[in-house]
């Protein structure tokens, strides 16, 4: 399923490198359930870099 950000999420600085270094961690041991990303409205409130970089290690993150 593909989610849009949120207004308050999108207002926020947007880091790669951070998206990089999670996917890295993500390939190596998954994604960690106790930083799920969360939803609101449908849209991604909190976990936009930990959502992408879920993607971009092929692993499934954990909503809330």
């Amino acid at each position: 399923m593909y989610y849009k950000y949120s207004n308050p999420c999108s207002s926020l600085p947007y880091k790669e490198d951070q998206v990089k270094f999670l996917s890295e961690r993500m390939k190596q041991v998954g994604y960690d359930p106790n930083f799920p990303v969360v939803i609101w409205n449908g849209t991604i409130l909190d976990g936009r870099h930990r959502y992408n970089a879920a993607e971009v290690a092929g692993v499934n993150p954990t909503y809330t």
